[in-house]
This record gives C-alpha cells, sequence and structure tokens, in this order.
C-alpha cells in the first residue's frame, strides 16, 4: 500500500484536487490548486488553506484531510457545480 500511495506521490502535477476535511460530525471540501509532495519517507504533502475559508477551522481542530485527484474529465462537471 505505501509503495502505490509513493508511485501516486511521483505523479502529483498541477491540475485540481478536492480537499476533503473531518472532525467530528463535521465535513467540508475545497478546491486547490497546488498540492506539493514533501517527503516520500514518511509520505507527506503540503497544502495551503486560507484562515478565513470555512474547511480551515475544521483542519485545524481535526488535523485530517484526504485528497481526491480530478481526471481532466471531471472538470467540466466540478465547474459547473462552482458556477
Amino acid at each position: 500500500m505505501a509503495e502505490r500511495m509513493a508511485d501516486l506521490f511521483r505523479h502529483l502535477t498541477t491540475g485540481v484536487y478536492v480537499i476533503g476535511v473531518a472532525h467530528g460530525d463535521l465535513r467540508n471540501a475545497f478546491t486547490a490548486s497546488s498540492l506539493v509532495h514533501v517527503s516520500f519517507r514518511p509520505l507527506l504533502v503540503a497544502l495551503s488553506v486560507n484562515p478565513e475559508n470555512a474547511s480551515y477551522p475544521i483542519l485545524h481542530s481535526g488535523r485530517v484531510f484526504a485528497v481526491s485527484v480530478l481526471g481532466a474529465d471531471q472538470l467540466d462537471s466540478l465547474t459547473e457545480l462552482i458556477l
């Protein structure tokens, strides 16, 4: 499993990601256009969140997030949701 995750990290590029955050019963998600891998051992990524974003306090309290990498075919659907 760890090797498959490391392989994914090697292919992270500039794109659109959905970052999901959770703490207790609170859930939220936001899009990000920049995600940087920091280390392969341990597997670490870095992202930046505006403190004014509704997800920030959830992330800060829960310290847990998930990254969904969107495929090119999903971008049109995301654009429709946002607009």
